[in-house]
């Protein structure tokens, strides 16, 4: 932000704004509360990000921080991981033959057509 705190027009959601990602969101406009609300959170959330995004020493403290699956430790209690193997299905003409319809040793499925969601 600059000196005056008024942010730039790319990082600031006005009604205009808020109409256009509506629309290209597919969300359905609400009461004039409910868009006032929205837009002072949105702008809330882009003015948390812009300071993450400037702020220079966010990326050692990132770079500090050790990936994880999880949020708590939990090597020492689980099981190890298994090897990934492909075993074939012992008797595939099995499976084929309680398929509805099937085409060269393939399940055939009904193609879903549509114009819209």
């Amino acid at each position: 932000m600059n000196r005056n705190d008024t942010p730039h027009p790319a990082l600031h959601i006005n009604t205009e704004r808020l109409k256009q990602l509506q629309k290209w969101a597919a969300i359905a406009p609400q009461s004039d509360e409910e868009d006032r609300y929205l837009i002072q959170e949105l702008n809330n959330q882009l003015k948390d990000m812009v300071i993450k995004v400037l702020d220079p020493n966010l990326d050692a403290a990132l770079e500090a921080i050790e990936p994880t699956n999880y949020g708590v430790d939990l090597t020492s209690r689980c099981a190890p991981m298994r090897e990934d193997a492909v075993d074939p299905w012992p008797d595939p003409d099995a499976l084929l033959d309680k398929a509805p319809r099937v085409k060269d040793g393939y399940f055939v499925v009904p193609v879903s057509k549509h114009e819209s969601l």
